[in-house]
């Protein structure tokens, strides 16, 4: 798409392209909701570089104020004692990848590209890459397994950009406004 995304209402939060400690296979995408009031995302799209994976929203997904709403690959077990929202299918690659979700307008509302690589996140540390607390950058956590549907952490010490071992690499997905 040639759209600039608007980042109103709501974001790609963090995103687990590494999987987790227990299996690779364990990705997942948590959507942030900043707009301040409940927000109705039915008919919303999600969709990955490839088109590998390809979500629409079911009627009555609604993420809270605040709140988060958590994608799972293949089923409910990518994040232990956190219940998903949405369980989908195919896989996030680790290089010249791209995730972007569309209102149900089909306007582009947040993108992160991975071009060539994540600018955030360690594949060996099975650490996610999040949204900066301050704005529209990102940072690698500094949790292992990430923050699913909670806040972000700081940022993990350490990292100075790339793929595998990555933070405050944030310069094409800041926020313009």
């Amino acid at each position: 798409t040639s759209q600039t995304p608007t980042r109103q209402k709501l974001i790609i939060n963090e995103i687990a392209w590494m999987g987790t400690t227990e299996s690779a296979n364990n990705e997942w995408i948590e959507i942030k909701n900043i707009s301040g009031a409940s927000f109705n995302i039915s008919g919303w799209q999600l969709i990955d570089q490839g088109e590998q994976i390809k979500i629409t929203f079911p009627s009555g997904s609604v993420i809270p104020v605040n709140g988060f709403y958590l994608l799972e690959r293949t089923d409910d077990s990518s994040v232990p004692s956190v219940t998903a929202d949405y369980i989908y299918t195919g896989a996030i690659s680790n290089t010249n990848e791209g995730l972007r979700l569309f209102n149900s307008q089909c306007n582009l509302i947040d993108e992160v590209l991975a071009n060539p690589s994540w600018s955030a996140g360690s594949s060996n540390e099975r650490k996610t890459m999040e949204r900066d607390l301050s704005g529209f950058g990102w940072h690698t956590s500094s949790i292992v397994n990430g923050t699913p549907k909670k806040e972000n952490s700081s940022p993990a010490s350490g990292y100075n950009g790339g793929g595998s071992s990555s933070s405050n690499n944030n310069s094409s997905q800041q926020s313009q406004q």
